[in-house]
């Protein structure tokens, strides 16, 4: 009969580190694992202390949620990203000490009202009709995206001027 193999909280901090913190793929930290320590750690395994580090950091996440509302300004944004080749959306609000990640399959007022935080204070965001919806606090646009739009309108100006038209 086979044994159950069995790792400690070191080993399971190091290979959820070698995915989560340095996005190595699940396949290479079971080599890496192997090379470092001279363990068998099947991808299994490794999905497993994935699930199980999730589950205990969901009392922090909210934590961080509740403070992040009670925060009097918090920026939010969100942008593209392909989980299991399907495009989804990572989205973040922070403050100077806080951050809160989140994907979603969807971009719009059904992943705001799930994932983002009802902010109190002041929103600064990019003006995206999904973060408008939050009447509860006051809104401003993003010094960036503010700049990205002033760019473009004189990028447009200027090839205005210089076309032959």
């Amino acid at each position: 009969m086979a044994k159950t193999a069995q790792y400690g909280k070191g080993g399971k901090v190091v290979g959820s580190n070698l995915m989560e913190q340095h996005l190595i793929p699940s396949e290479r930290t079971t080599e890496v694992m192997k090379d470092l320590f001279g363990c068998d750690v099947t991808e299994g395994s490794l999905q497993n202390w994935r699930q199980e580090a999730y589950k205990k950091l969901e009392v922090e996440e909210e934590a961080v949620k509740e403070q992040l509302r009670e925060t009097p300004v918090v920026n939010a944004d969100e942008t593209g990203i392909f989980c299991e080749n399907k495009l989804h959306w990572l989205r973040v609000a922070s403050n100077e000490k806080l951050t809160n990640y989140a994907i979603h399959e969807k971009r719009g007022k059904a992943a705001t009202d799930e994932i983002d935080p009802h902010i109190k204070g002041r929103l600064i965001h990019d003006f995206w009709e999904s973060y408008l919806g939050y009447e509860n606090c006051q809104h401003g646009h993003c010094n960036s995206h503010i700049k990205r739009e002033l760019t473009s309108v004189f990028v447009a100006i200027v090839t205005c001027i210089f076309c032959d038209k």
